[in-house]
């Protein structure tokens, strides 16, 4: 059960949603879920395009656009707040985990790669 997005805690850098679930999936899934539900809603428009072209007269076409794309948007709107939160945490443990990293100095690399050398 993911907790309300709007939920918020004061941190010293400032406000942050407070911890959210990870979703049970993959985040690249839930994108391409995302992509292929905007592609699925743009396919309906245009086949409500081709039906309003099509000179039948076929009542309320404009109607049912506007439904299709409130749907998209309320999908959309929801789905990339509740990303925008998940990336957020990601990105926060990632840049702990980056700022605790120490590359070697510069100095060890080349002694290393000149004794590497040295023993072929």
């Amino acid at each position: 059960m993911r907790r309300s997005i709007s939920t918020v805690k004061v941190r010293r850098n400032g406000v942050i949603p407070k911890a959210t679930a990870q979703p049970k999936i993959k985040k690249i899934e839930v994108y391409e879920a995302l992509y292929g539900l905007n592609a699925g809603v743009q396919q309906f428009l245009n086949s409500l395009d081709f039906l309003d072209r099509s000179g039948l007269g076929i009542p309320f076409l404009n109607g049912y656009r506007i439904l299709a794309d409130e749907i998209r948007s309320a999908i959309n709107f929801s789905t990339t707040e509740a990303m925008s939160v998940i990336e957020l945490l990601d990105y926060e443990q990632l840049e702990n985990l980056r700022s605790r990293f120490a590359f070697p100095p510069i100095d060890n690399l080349a002694t290393e790669t000149e004794e590497l050398r040295a023993k072929d």
